[in-house]
């Protein structure tokens, strides 16, 4: 079988190497957004980094009458609970 070799030149290389890990970062971004957004639950932590809120700001929701169900060692809330929550906080 014959082989092709083209040679490219190192900045070209370079930046077609950040293009290509940009636009997998993006996809990645994308589905973990997606998976999020289809999920019934989410974690406190999912929580913090969708609002950009402190882990102190979800514990003063929490205190304040946020419902969290824990599950070994991760706590979640119902996006349902979490809608109610915000709706009923709201200023």
């Amino acid at each position: 079988m014959a082989e092709l070799r083209v040679k490219i030149d190192d900045a070209f290389n370079d930046e077609f190497k950040a293009m290509l890990r940009s636009a997998a970062k993006e996809v990645v971004e994308e589905v973990i957004s997606q998976e999020t957004r289809l999920k019934d639950w989410v974690t406190v932590k999912e929580i913090q980094e969708y609002f950009d809120v402190s882990p102190n700001t979800v514990a003063a929701w929490i205190r304040s009458g946020l419902a969290v169900s824990t599950v070994g060692q991760k706590r979640f809330v119902s996006k349902a609970n979490l809608s109610k929550f915000l709706a009923d906080h709201e200023k």
